[in-house]
């Protein structure tokens, strides 16, 4: 059994502190990866290391989504809908009070000049791992810009849904909200 960890430094001390026998110390391996092995009390071969795996998702976290949030604000600001693109699935969906509309709608109003966006800031509030390739990242923020000529701005919650496709991580989905400044406060 290969299981993967982010700290087997750690791991191999409580491994060891609960009576395992070690078979293969800690070694870091010329591909990248840190592990050990060893045999628990009932005789089986455990290994843990950092390898993921070719192609693997890397570590879902908030700072992982801040930086990947950040790269995709700077695409939409820059209304450039290839660059854009590149963030999302080909089946890119929104959910919105309007219902649901296809991202690529969305990509062909920014490519005709139709949709712009002068700002666009968003914070990553929460992000949860539903699997090794599947992430919902929540996250509050403002834009502003104009549709077909006339300005808009917006201060709403968005919750996308992430899945890794062996190279990166792309938004299947967009579920905004806006916010509601006389509803009850949220934590």
């Amino acid at each position: 059994m290969y299981v993967v960890c982010d700290d087997p430094d750690a791991l191999f001390e409580r491994a060891v502190a609960a009576g395992a026998e070690t078979v293969r110390g800690l070694v870091d391996e010329d591909y990248g990866s840190r592990g050990f092995t060893v045999r628990d009390i009932e005789g089986n071969l455990w290994s843990f290391g950092t390898y993921r795996g070719e192609g693997s998702a890397p570590r879902a976290d908030r700072e992982t989504f801040a930086a990947l949030i950040d790269d995709w604000c700077a695409a939409l600001v820059a209304n450039d809908a290839e660059a854009i693109a590149r963030f999302t699935t080909s089946d890119w969906t929104f959910v919105a009070g309007n219902g649901i509309t296809p991202g690529s709608t969305f990509l062909k109003l920014v490519a005709s000049g139709d949709l712009t966006h002068d700002t666009m800031n968003l914070d990553v509030e929460r992000v949860v791992s539903l699997s090794d390739t599947t992430v919902l990242v929540t996250t509050h923020g403002t834009n502003s810009g104009a549709y077909r000529g006339d300005p808009f701005s917006a201060d709403e919650w968005a919750t996308d849904v992430f899945v890794w496709d062996g190279e990166r991580w792309r938004c299947a989905l967009t579920q905004l909200t806006p916010t509601d400044e006389d509803g009850p406060a949220t934590d």
